[in-house]
Parts: C-alpha cells; structure tokens; sequence
C-alpha cells in the first residue's frame, strides 16, 4: 500500500514539474486534468481541462471530462454550456470565460 501512495506522490510531482517547465505543453496540461480526475480532486482537474481546451478546444474527450468533473461539482449550467459544445454550439473565447469567474 505504501509503495503505491509513494508511486502516485512521484506521479503527481513530474505532472506538476512538467506543467510548471511548460506551461503551454497541451499534452502536460491533460496529463495533469487526467491526474487530478484519477485522484478524485474535481476542482483542480476543471482548472487544468480549461486550461488545456484553451490551446486544444476540439479535444471531445476532455471536454467531455470537464463536463464530468463540473457535475461532480454540482455546477449544473457550466457543465450544460460544455455538453452543448459537445452538441455542436461554439466554445465560448477565453475572455468570456474570465468574465463568468
């Protein structure tokens, strides 16, 4: 049990490195949202799958996760604005986003 938990601590630590060296490295971005939703931590991943649609908005997977952990959160009408450009509405741009927060 031990060298598992210490298996995900080194896991978490060289998403975060990575992300941090590279903060426009699409593929680190989703590997950390991925990471956070693994681990059950809903908020962070809905940061990091905004992040990562920003530089890749036609990534269905990841916008279909981010969906996932705004329901987790109980953010019904972000979760709705995500499934309806699953749907085939445009995404919203980047200072509409900053705007709603």
């Amino acid at each position: 049990m031990f060298e598992r938990f210490e298996l995900f601590k080194q896991a978490r630590e060289i998403v975060v490195a990575r992300c941090k060296r590279e903060p426009r490295n699409a593929f680190a971005r989703k590997n950390k949202a991925d990471f956070h939703m693994r681990a059950h931590e809903s908020a962070a991943a809905i940061d990091e799958y905004k992040i990562y649609l920003a530089l890749k908005p036609d990534d269905r997977q990841a916008r279909a996760r981010l969906a996932e952990a705004l329901s987790d959160m109980g953010r019904r009408d972000e979760q709705r604005t995500q499934l309806a450009i699953l749907g085939g509405a445009k995404p919203p741009t980047l200072s509409s986003d900053a705007e709603q927060q």
